[in-house]
């Protein structure tokens, strides 16, 4: 039988887990532009409906969505129809696309780790509009 403190390292290795899904969705809509696309219109659309504006592949585009609703990272309603539909409000554009940037660069852009944590520890401040960088990204592996 496993010990408590197995069970919580195997609970903090599925956080991690869906964390990583949820930065590689992001990274991927930022790179294909369905990010840009969320965050230029308030109109909550079908998955089908952000893949034609973005231009993106309508499969990749229902995967990145319903991932990022699951996280609470984008809105997700129904409509009279039963379709679900997705949307992002205004009031967290600017830390959506500084996110897509920053999961962009680590996921799909590899790069040396000092300028990797460099770039992270700069985005993450503008992100938290903090004067201190966040715990654990003051220096470089």
């Amino acid at each position: 039988m496993a010990s408590s403190s197995d069970q919580l390292f195997s609970g903090k290795c599925c956080e991690l887990l869906n964390a990583a899904a949820v930065g590689t969705a992001w990274a991927v809509a930022s790179q294909s532009g369905l990010l840009r696309a969320l965050l230029m219109d308030e109109t909550p659309r079908s998955a089908d409906g952000w893949a034609e504006k973005a231009r993106a592949a309508t499969k990749n585009t229902e995967r990145i969505l319903s991932t990022l609703g699951d996280a609470n990272v984008v809105e997700v309603s129904v409509d009279e129809d039963g379709q679900t539909l997705y949307s992002v409000p205004s009031s967290r554009r600017a830390q959506m696309k500084e996110m897509g940037g920053i999961f962009e660069t680590l996921i799909l852009r590899p790069l040396d780790v000092e300028t990797t944590f460099n770039m992270v520890q700069y985005r993450a401040q503008k992100v938290l509009d903090k004067d201190m960088p966040p715990e654990g990204l003051s220096q470089a592996a």
